[in-house]
């Protein structure tokens, strides 16, 4: 029973994940913008005095704020693909190896994302974005190996 509930978590963990990242990068770009500019702008405001800096200051701190929310969300996105979808495959295959197919999946994702974007207005297809997206996959997926060895060792400890 366990073990179908979390076939069905991880599954719908990644349907949910996937559609997510597929409606965000069908978002034209000063859409795109405007909701990561949301979430720049409440940051600078909590911690940026905005009457000490220049215009010009303002704005250039903006600009590397928003490239670091972007790419902060790629990374933490991916992370939960790559969780979800070797925890869907650890339970659905019982394979001792499912981190080839699991990381595969979400860089295979990430690719078509990075194409999608390429039809877009505004957008592109950034092979760095590929990379920094299998990076949080490789992170999500080995955080779950981590927390299933450590749980398997500590149930060899209970049962000795």
């Amino acid at each position: 029973m366990k073990r179908i509930f979390l076939i069905i978590l991880g599954y719908l963990g990644v349907i949910s994940i996937m559609v997510g990242i597929f409606c965000f990068s069908a978002q034209p770009a000063e859409e795109s913008a405007s909701v990561s500019g949301g979430i720049v702008k409440t940051i600078a405001d909590r911690f940026f005095d905005s009457d000490t800096l220049t215009a010009e200051n303002l704005e250039m701190l903006i600009d590397r704020l928003q490239f670091i929310v972007r790419k902060t969300a790629h990374y933490l996105v991916y992370a939960g693909l790559g969780f979800f979808a070797y925890m869907a495959l650890k339970n659905t295959f019982e394979k001792r190896y499912t981190f080839v197919p699991a990381f595969a999946w979400g860089v295979l994702y990430s690719v078509s994302d990075e194409i999608h974007q390429l039809f877009v207005p505004g957008r592109s297809g950034e092979i760095r974005d590929v990379f920094l997206d299998s990076l949080g996959v490789a992170t999500g997926v080995l955080t779950l190996m981590l927390i299933y060895n450590l749980l398997t060792m500590k149930n060899k400890r209970n049962i000795m």
